[in-house]
């Protein structure tokens, strides 16, 4: 499948590719506030987001999405949509969360929570997407042998946050493995703070801020 096929795939609810890719985009959006609400163009129902106004002579355009969270909560984005990608990776399946969004979109917010996630009570309703996910992950009664790499991809260049001298990396390709990043550094967790630490520390070597975790 083309990438613009694959584009155009992704604006449908949640789709199976190739037999075997699912991908489901969910959109998490601002409430308006009262006083915008009737000026705004934009409407949300469940699962869908028009554009445009039948009462200003538009035509408007309707995007399907698996799921469109009106002001939702930490709780909601994680459970609903966060949490069975993280338990279908514990079932063996390869997954990846990918959060898109504008500069001042709380983005980061979404994914970490408060600035300081490392120091936020375990229980708080703030923490975002990551923090929850390796409490997931060690709350498992399985074992499992947990490594983490952390690194940032900007303008063709991936630099890896965990190296003791960050050098950009080569993104190669194997007939077994299929892509990966060629010298990237792996760290192996044993509990969920050693996780939540090299977090922090890869925050040290980013002159953006930006991140991509695996």
């Amino acid at each position: 499948m083309c990438i613009r096929d694959r584009i155009e795939a992704m604006m449908n609810e949640s789709v199976l590719l190739n037999g075997s890719e699912y991908i489901s985009v969910v959109v998490c959006c601002e409430s308006l506030k009262e006083e915008s609400k009737d000026t705004s163009i934009v409407t949300i129902n469940k699962g869908e987001i028009i554009l445009g106004r039948s009462s200003s002579g538009d035509q408007p355009r309707t995007f399907h999405f698996a799921t469109v969270y009106d002001g939702a909560t930490q709780n909601e984005v994680y459970n609903e949509s966060v949490l069975p990608v993280v338990e279908s990776s514990l079932r063996g399946y390869n997954t990846t969360v990918i959060v898109l969004g504008a500069c001042r979109s709380y983005r980061n917010f979404t994914i970490k929570g408060p600035a300081n996630f490392h120091a936020t009570h375990p229980s708080s309703n703030l923490e975002g997407i990551i923090p929850r996910s390796i409490a997931t992950l060690f709350s498992n009664p399985r074992q499992y042998v947990i490594k983490a790499a952390c690194f940032r991809s900007y303008n063709d260049n991936i630099l890896d946050l965990l190296s003791t001298s960050p050098n950009n990396c080569a993104v190669r390709e194997d007939p077994q493995k299929g892509l990966y990043i060629q010298d990237l550094t792996y760290k192996t967790m044993h509990t969920a703070e050693d996780l939540k630490e090299i977090y922090a520390v890869s925050y040290t070597h980013l002159t953006l801020p930006t991140i991509c975790s695996v």
